[in-house]
């Protein structure tokens, strides 16, 4: 009996894609921006409880930002056309294939290859002839560029992305822990805009298998245009939505007191399938440590959308309309779903 375990060596907590060197030449007049409403970040939901009774405290570290407006990013090109589609298709070697709608995007299939295109660009595809028995023998450094190469050469790899680290598909004895293999070695690139980091989910991660075979490819980000100048909330409303957790916010369920060492501004983008986000957009990073009641010391991170509400606009969340219960008879009763070959 045999258990996949996935371990990942990357320095930052959130996965991040940052790219570099885009031309702000725009006058940092708020009013200079386009008429596309801006889309409220809708922030991933962290699993347990978070305290609601703790202690804030600023520490002599924690440089405090006075800046009054930053940069939004539009997305631009977030649609599937078949100029992509067909590109796609040749990179994989999979324009011979049966086609499936799905939700958000269609699969493309055959007996070699596996290919979901989403309809706002972004895609997955694996390889069906994976080895999943033998210890994978290429280096960290080959299979980066192994990547890499193989990014650049299908013009799949978007101005100043950059590798940012390496993880392990491991195979794992569950007779014995210490038989473990190294199955495939994932390379992840991520991104920047000027030297700021973009934190969100948003990833391209190429997974090199044996004798340096691509066996999967998850590539979510999107092109985005020029920099518009906006207006972003004071420091002190930002602590204070902090405090009231309206972000992201990430600390134990016994924090009693949380102090703050450092505060900077970056940039969060959200390019998964089902998200709705129109925009790059900055946010204040919080970074710090946190004490419980019996003085153990915790990480502390959080993320508060530096765009004021009123500059943005809700998601608007799909309709769904509820349907009936149907009971269950030996005719309706579905037998339960394999997973593919090439993921088992």
């Amino acid at each position: 009996m045999k258990r996949i375990i996935k371990v990942v060596v990357c320095s930052a907590i959130i996965i991040v894609l940052a790219a570099v060197g885009f031309n702000m030449s725009s006058k940092s007049n708020p009013s200079n921006r386009s008429n596309q409403s801006i889309v409220r970040i809708n922030f991933p939901v962290i699993g347990g409880e978070l305290p609601v009774n703790v202690n804030y405290q600023l520490d002599t570290s924690a440089a405090l930002l006075e800046k009054s407006t930053d940069y939004v990013f539009p997305f631009v090109n977030t649609t599937a056309d078949s100029k992509i589609v067909t590109k796609l298709k040749s990179i994989f070697r999979i324009e011979n294939a049966q086609s499936k709608p799905i939700r958000e995007g269609t699969v493309y299939e055959n007996d070699d290859h596996f290919l979901r295109i989403n309809d706002d660009g972004t895609f997955v595809y694996h390889n069906k002839h994976r080895n999943d028995n033998a210890n994978i023998d290429i280096s960290d450094d080959a299979c980066i560029k192994i990547a890499k190469n193989f990014l650049t050469k299908n013009n799949l790899m978007p101005p100043g992305f950059f590798e940012n680290g390496v993880a392990y598909e491991t195979v794992t004895s569950a007779l014995n822990p210490k038989d473990s293999k190294i199955l495939r070695k994932e390379v992840y690139f991520n991104r920047k805009i000027n030297n700021v980091v973009v934190y969100g989910v948003s990833r391209i991660i190429v997974s090199i298998g044996q004798n340096g075979q691509i066996d999967s490819v998850y590539w979510a980000t999107k092109d985005i245009a020029q920099g518009e100048p906006v207006k972003i909330k004071p420091f002190d409303t930002a602590l204070e939505d902090l405090k009231q957790l309206k972000g992201m916010v990430r600390m134990d369920e016994t924090t009693k007191k949380v102090i703050i060492k450092k505060v900077e501004l970056a940039y969060w983008e959200d390019s998964s399938p089902f998200n709705k986000q129109t925009h790059v957009q900055p946010v204040y990073h919080f970074l710090g440590e946190t004490l419980n009641e019996n003085g153990s010391k915790g990480t502390f991170e959080g993320f508060i959308t530096a765009v004021p509400d009123d500059l943005t606009v809700p998601v608007q969340e799909p309709d769904i309309k509820s349907t009936p219960k149907v009971p269950k008879t030996e005719s309706n009763i579905k037998p339960p779903r394999e997973k593919p070959e090439y993921l088992r």
